[in-house]
């Protein structure tokens, strides 16, 4: 993990040089998830928060790109009883376009990587316990919106699909999908 913290940063100050514009700030927001892929289950949206921070580099007026280090809850909730609830580190590296020069509205797509931070996998199916343990990591694609506002506000929407199968259960394994919804702050 070290490794990589080290890699985005060497790579921003590297490019920084070439590039117009650099960004920093800290996000935060809430995240809409479910596991789909497990319909049988019948599983509900459940809520739960994202923070943390992002750097971006724009390469010209319509490009640009963004990487972020996000604590995300996220998972689904059972119609009868039970849960699924998992806690990652999610870095998301997103390439921005600008959808006029100059201005402050962007769609942006790109790849994410979730480590495991914690999971509690649980239920009760026809009178059986059922517990099951997360993947350690998770791969989704994402895409989304954002605007930037003056003195540095954001807002952000992003869809996030999961590729990766969150757990290794023998019986059906399911994938991510969520919406995060959040609000940043940029220092630069």
């Amino acid at each position: 993990m070290k490794k990589l913290i080290v890699a985005v940063i060497i790579l921003f100050i590297g490019v920084n040089s070439y590039s117009q514009e650099f960004d920093l700030g800290v996000k935060g927001g809430i995240n809409f998830s479910n596991i789909y892929g497990l319909e049988p289950l019948n599983l509900e949206y459940t809520e739960g928060i994202v923070v943390g921070v992002f750097a971006g580099i724009k390469f010209s007026d319509r490009i640009g790109m963004q990487v972020d280090a996000l604590y995300s809850e996220q998972g689904a909730k059972f119609t009868d009883s039970g849960k699924f609830e998992l806690t990652y580190l999610n870095v998301p590296v997103v390439l921005k376009y600008y959808l006029v020069d100059d201005q402050p509205l962007y769609i942006q797509v790109g790849p994410q990587v979730g480590i495991l931070l914690k999971d509690d996998l649980r239920t009760v199916i026809d009178n059986t316990s059922i517990k099951a343990v997360g993947n350690d990591t998770d791969i989704s694609a994402v895409m989304g919106m954002g605007y930037d506002f003056p003195y540095g506000i954001r807002i952000e929407g992003r869809f996030n699909l999961g590729i990766t199968n969150v757990t290794d259960y023998q019986l059906e394994s399911g994938r991510h999908k969520y919406i995060s919804l959040t609000i940043g702050y940029s220092f630069l």
